[in-house]
């Protein structure tokens, strides 16, 4: 494996390389768009709509689900920081989205990751080893969470939900 911390260009080559086969194959069924900018931000300031782009996002049909970062490579914390932060509002966002076009409450989630790599480690090892195959095990997890949220056949039966307000709990924020 090249060192892959001297590449030119190593974040999109990490994203490319590896986390897009990686979510390619946990959300094989599903749609994966790169480097686009969200829906979310639609109703935004132009300017926002055209540099707040998540590294991928994950898609059922035209449903945003998933919105991801990735930040490869010892990136410094207050990168990383700026990552999840973005993550969480773009996550955020997705979940007002989802309310609004939502026919049963099971569809009041959305979801986030944020991938943050110190170290890359071949498989080659037993306790490396083990640890890809946690880390796998956790993602197929997720997927069936994200799974669960889907509409069924005969929830796209049914007319929109009009009492969204009073399923909506206030988000609470800690600043320490």
């Amino acid at each position: 494996m090249p060192d892959l911390t001297r590449l030119k260009n190593n974040e999109e080559e990490f994203k490319l390389k590896h986390v897009f086969p990686l979510l390619e194959l946990v959300f094989h069924e599903m749609v994966i768009r790169c480097d686009v900018a969200s829906q979310a931000y639609r109703d935004t300031d132009t300017s926002l709509f055209a540099i707040i782009r998540p590294d991928f996002l994950i898609m059922n049909g035209q449903t945003e689900l998933v919105a991801v970062e990735v930040k490869p490579f010892n990136g410094s914390p207050s990168l990383v920081e700026a990552d999840e932060i973005r993550v969480a509002e773009l996550t955020k966002k997705l979940l007002h989205r989802r309310m609004a076009k939502a026919k049963s409450t099971k569809e009041f989630s959305s979801f986030g990751i944020a991938i943050a790599v110190g170290n890359v480690k071949l498989p080659t090892m037993a306790h490396t080893f083990t640890h890809m195959t946690l880390t796998l095990e956790a993602l197929f997890t997720f997927r069936k969470l994200i799974e669960a949220t889907l509409p069924t056949e005969d929830d796209l039966l049914k007319p929109y939900m009009s009492n969204v307000m009073n399923n909506m709990k206030p988000t609470t924020l800690y600043l320490l």
